[in-house]
């Protein structure tokens, strides 16, 4: 398979060490890619069964419905609600309450069992939905009903037993979905897969050539008649040696290549394929990781250059061949084993001065180059090849000095970033006259606190940016620039875990309403700012003070009081309200404040069961909903047969 040159022709373009690594492994995936483009099917997707999507929008609509006791639903999705309470509301008129209690994590199997005659199919799919599966006996009544999507349910799902799936395969009535749904269970024992093998079709053996299926049957399905099943039981890690071995000499070469690319194929069979006639097979012969490094050696001087190519990619290929190839023809096989840590050193020198750049972009990438070739490359006449190099991770101090002075501000910029460059380099490259070096500059992690420092007052706003970003850069800087009015800069400084109180007051001095709102949230926030926001003619700013852990208790009941509802419920939802504010609120004149209330987890038994008798039935849903509420209140809850229309969700 011929490799594409775009690959390599992008190393004509600017490169790190890093991005030449990502082409290289970009290299890989193309091949694997380009085999799959041939077998003409892409990669697993996930197939949805239209009975499956419109039994999952169904209980999706059954949740939300409009009108509907939310209450009850809420109760019966408690997992605090009582038993005798779940088996009142598993008979409840309405569909949605006793789905939800089938959604109960603590739903007795028995009530499952009760459920699986239901007369709404959406609840006995909803069964098949909750945490844990019922006992087998209630399994198998499912299997045993006349719903597709009840069947496909039990099939998708990875804890279904063999004894229910040997129902399914059998069963009257199948779906595509269900055929599939089995092929890809893990659970499904042999006996099932080889019904599917009978009665499936190119879908369901093509997903069982690709799964961990068992040796039997993918011997079977390698003699199959479809060419993508075939391929895709020899491009199987799992697949038996016999398999491999008898598709290793199929007539189409698609089948072939797969098995040549297969780590798992026995190595006389590899050493066979070496010979085979359509070069693609050897390329990915060649690109195996497995493959003999005596085969590896023979393709090293195949007629194809993609081959080539592809062996001095592999990691398992010898320094020996390497070195061949290390004078190929072709400068892609040239730059692949350039690339290849296994290159002899001898080679990397020669390929040193080549006369293709990629080649010598692949040199300057690499982490374990002499002094000698460093200094080499350092002079090179091509700015691609020094950008390369400035970057690279094991950048000599000798290298980094002849690169400091690089004609091209890039190089300068890529040394900038460069973590091993030394102290000297990086504080000549701190007045270089190109912004963006002294960006890098500051960008740099290993940047000492004091060249950061003396970087404070450079006149590029984005150098300034940097620094602030910079985790290496010291308190004293960052307060300095703190005192600059930019909105960015500021947004930037309160990323910063480490940001001190001091830069923070800085800011709140002048600043505006937005910035006193992130202020407000960050950890190290002066408390006089915090104190200051409680009598902020902005609601949003009180409402901030009151969600802070770190108000004072007297300033949080100063706030229980507050115009704005928004504030309020901001109090209610504290996990720090003492019991008087607790009761006070329980009387609020605003509903939502209440329902803050109720939805609060700290929230005691007696303001919960207070709330439970609520006139607005949105507090009293909060409250069924809440997982602090006891389960006497919520047996009271699962009684309330208030139904409304909520809003749909936007």
């Amino acid at each position: 398979m011929k490799l594409p040159t775009g690959i390599f022709s992008l190393l004509n373009r600017s490169l790190t060490p890093s991005s030449f690594i990502y082409l290289s492994i970009a290299g890989s995936i193309l091949l694997g890619s380009m085999q799959q483009k041939a077998l003409g099917q892409s990669t697993a997707a996930t197939v949805m069964s239209p009975t499956a999507e419109t039994s999952k929008a169904s209980a999706s609509a059954a949740s939300n419905a409009f009108p509907a006791p939310h209450i009850k639903i809420a109760a019966a999705q408690n997992p605090n609600c009582p038993q005798d309470s779940l088996k009142e509301l598993s008979k409840d008129p309405s569909a949605s309450v006793r789905m939800a209690v089938l959604a109960n994590p603590n739903c007795p199997d028995e009530l499952k069992a009760l459920l699986v005659g239901d007369s709404d199919q959406k609840v006995r799919d909803a069964i098949l939905r909750s945490t844990k599966l019922p006992p087998l006996a209630t399994l198998e009544r499912l299997a045993e009903g006349q719903n597709p999507s009840t069947y496909e349910l039990l099939a998708s799902h990875g804890k279904t037993p063999p004894e229910v799936l040997r129902k399914l395969v059998s069963n009257p009535v199948q779906t595509e979905y269900l055929l599939l749904s089995l092929a890809r269970n893990p659970n499904s024992p042999q006996d099932v897969q080889h019904r599917l093998l009978r009665v499936g079709d190119r879908m369901v053996r093509t997903f069982m050539a690709r799964q961990n299926s068992s040796p039997l049957i993918l011997l079977n399905l390698a003699k199959d008649g479809d060419l993508g099943v075939k391929a895709y039981v020899a491009s199987n890690s799992n697949a038996p040696s016999q398999a491999l071995i008898d598709l290793s000499d199929d007539a189409n070469m698609i089948v072939r290549q797969a098995v040549a690319g297969n780590p798992s194929t026995p190595v006389d069979t590899l050493k066979t394929l070496a010979k085979d006639k359509s070069y693609e097979v050897r390329v990915e012969l060649a690109a195996n990781k497995k493959t003999p490094s005596a085969v590896l050696a023979q393709l090293a001087v195949d007629p194809h250059d993609a081959v080539r190519e592809a062996v001095a990619h592999n990691r398992a290929s010898e320094a020996l061949t390497l070195s061949k190839l290390a004078k190929d023809k072709s400068a892609l096989a040239r730059a692949a084993a350039a690339f290849n840590p296994s290159l002899d050193r001898e080679s990397v020198t020669q390929l040193a001065t080549d006369a293709v750049l990629a080649v010598t972009q692949a040199c300057a990438a690499r982490v374990d180059l002499t002094q000698d070739v460093q200094l080499k490359l350092a002079a090179h006449p091509s700015a691609l090849v020094r950008l390369v190099l400035a970057g690279n991770p094991q950048v000599t101090p000798e290298t980094a000095k002849a690169l400091k002075d690089d004609s091209f501000a890039r190089v300068r910029g890529s040394l900038a970033r460069n973590p091993k460059t030394p102290l000297d380099v990086l504080e000549q490259l701190s007045k270089d006259t190109n912004e963006k070096v002294r960006q890098d500059v500051g960008l740099n992690p290993a940047s000492p606190k004091t060249l950061l420092a003396s970087l404070r007052t450079d006149h590029s706003d984005d150098v300034i940016m940097a620094i602030a970003s910079n985790p290496s850069t010291d308190a004293a800087t960052l307060n300095e620039i703190a005192k600059r009015r930019d909105s960015v800069l500021r947004r930037i400084l309160l990323t910063r875990p480490d940001l001190s109180g001091e830069a923070i007051a800085i800011m709140a001095a002048d600043g505006g309403d937005s910035l006193k709102l992130m202020l407000a949230s960050h950890k190290n926030c002066p408390m006089e700012i915090l104190q200051s926001l409680v009598t902020c003619e902005d609601p949003d700013l009180r409402a901030e003070a009151a969600e802070s852990p770190r108000l004072p208790g007297d300033l949080l009941m100063k706030l229980e009081t507050d115009p704005s509802a928004e504030v309020r419920c901001a109090v209610a939802a504290s996990k720090r309200l003492d019991s008087n504010s607790q009761k006070r609120l329980i009387d609020d004149n605003d509903s939502w404040v209440r329902k803050s209330l109720a939805e609060n987890t700290s929230m005691p038994a007696e303001v919960l069961t207070a709330l439970a008798k609520d006139r607005e039935p949105a507090v009293r849903r909060a409250t069924a909903a809440n997982p602090a509420t006891p389960p006497v209140v919520l047996a009271q809850l699962a009684k309330d047969n208030e139904i409304w229309i909520t809003p749909a969700a936007p």
